[in-house]
């Protein structure tokens, strides 16, 4: 049916894992540093996710990378570094980026706003936010995931009534496996 699996990398060591799983394995992945992560990310991770890019077909998007001012794991400034860094290389690749957005809308719009190019090419994955701001990520090109949070009983309403908006070329379903099961869906565990 054309369904296939996209491992997604979110540091040094998932990236290494997923180059190898995908060079043996009919699946494909990306590669990057999710935002989470940013304040460990060295120079050395960005070269690394060039070089897996550019060396295997089966790597296609750079990613999972951008910016998550909920949880502030690492800090702001880390975040928007990282975020930077990887918007170059994906540009120098011609590459789509793989993207995360949680309570950052506004940064994440003024950064992309001088990179139009490649906000068409991309995803931003897990969509959960407001009807405003899917309407500025469609309006500058961008694709949008959803997941089981559409699901949701206490988060999804929103989410439920802003979906109506994407056009069908543009929308991507996604488990983001193991996370955002829906809730109230019997035997899914939760």
């Amino acid at each position: 049916a054309g369904v296939c699996c996209i491992l997604t990398g979110t540091d040094h060591r998932e990236n290494a894992q997923i180059d190898a799983f995908t060079r043996t394995h009919d699946v494909f992945g990306t590669a990057g540093i999710h935002p989470h992560n940013a304040d460990s990310a060295k120079l050395e991770d960005i070269e690394q996710i060039g070089r897996f890019a550019a060396e295997n077909k089966r790597i296609v998007a750079i990613g999972e990378c951008g910016l998550d001012f909920d949880r502030m794991f690492s800090t702001r400034e880390n975040q928007i570094r990282c975020l930077e860094k990887h918007i170059v290389l994906a540009e120098k690749l011609s590459m789509p980026l793989f993207l995360h957005e949680r309570s950052a809308a506004e940064e994440f719009i003024r950064r992309f706003k001088k990179h139009p190019d490649i906000c068409k090419k991309s995803v931003v994955h897990c969509f959960t936010g407001d009807k405003k701001t899917l309407e500025q990520y469609l309006s500058m090109g961008f694709s949008i995931g959803i997941t089981g949070w559409i699901c949701d009983e206490r988060r999804g309403k929103e989410l439920r009534q802003a979906v109506k908006l994407i056009p069908l070329d543009r929308i991507l379903i996604e488990t983001d496996a193991p996370y955002l099961t829906p809730r109230n869906v019997p035997g899914l565990g939760r």
